[in-house]
């Protein structure tokens, strides 16, 4: 579900976040893709359902990343009515050359989105995810904080169904 997040959660993803936006555009040939790999991880995205089974009675909240990470991160929000706190430096990725907006916001990665108190971060990291940012409170909405501290959350948070 997606409204068990509370002031105080980690935000923990699996896999890499950009994959989606880095494949479409290497699909195009407007990103160098050595081996065709992002754009497979495009094409065909992997569902990572046994990381989902396993992450039952840790995750407090969950979803998959599709509309990009800070506006999936938003719906757990509005959700859970509290906020979140993106470090972009935390934030796994393919291409580190790549704009970290750009990578938060794409979409299509199909990687897992969640919450866990912070007492299960053993067990989120031994099933290979990593921690992000964490939840807290306030009015429901996401922040992306650079490695000094300062706000750099764009606009658009991804892709919006409204």
């Amino acid at each position: 579900r997606r409204q068990g997040a509370r002031p105080g959660d980690d935000i923990w993803v699996s896999g890499r976040i950009g994959d989606g936006w880095l494949g479409l555009r290497a699909a195009r040939g407007d990103w160098p893709d050595p081996g065709g790999v992002l754009a497979r991880r495009y094409r065909l995205p992997e569902p990572r359902l046994d990381t989902g089974i396993a992450l039952r009675g840790v995750a407090r909240a969950m979803m998959d990343v599709s509309d990009g990470l800070l506006q999936d991160l938003s719906h757990l929000c509005r959700a859970a009515g509290c906020a979140a706190v993106v470090e972009a430096a935390l934030i796994p990725v393919s291409d580190a050359s790549a704009p970290v907006a750009a990578l938060a916001t794409g979409g299509d990665d199909y990687e897992l989105l969640l919450a866990a108190a912070p007492e299960d971060a053993p067990r989120c990291a031994a099933l290979g995810l990593t921690r992000i940012g964490r939840f807290v409170a306030g009015a429901p909405g996401v922040a992306l904080l650079d490695e000094a501290g300062a706000d750099i959350t764009p606009a658009r948070l991804g892709w919006s169904h409204l």
